[in-house]
């Protein structure tokens, strides 16, 4: 699928198509997730709006990492290292910035004195 030249057109393009790929997909499982899961922790605890929403946050980890690691064992197994590439810095990103938004909402959550 992708070049084997580092420096090809076609390889920063499939770099890019798997961030994409991972970035998509990441942003229909949080809604997906953050509803979701936000919904049935507001049926169970009904005062903790911002709890389930920290608990929704903490879910991007947790499904990233069971559709990510077997996508990037097959790129490997099937020598598409380009694509490989690009969905180890798209689970990064969006670590990065699930991360972020985990800490502003548990911020906001448990104030500090």
């Amino acid at each position: 699928m992708s070049n084997r030249n580092p420096n090809s057109r076609n390889h920063w393009l499939v770099i890019i198509g798997g961030i994409l790929l991972v970035l998509l997909t990441n942003c229909v499982l949080s809604f997906l997730g953050l509803y979701g899961l936000g919904a049935i922790i507001a049926q169970i605890f009904p005062s903790s709006g911002y709890n389930a929403l920290a608990i929704g946050f903490t879910g991007v980890w947790l499904y990233q990492l069971v559709y990510v690691i077997p996508l990037i064992l097959s790129c490997k197994r099937r020598r598409q290292f380009a694509l490989m590439k690009g969905v180890i810095i798209g689970a990064v990103i969006t670590a990065l910035i699930a991360g972020f938004c985990f800490v502003q909402v548990v911020s906001y959550v448990i104030p500090s004195k």
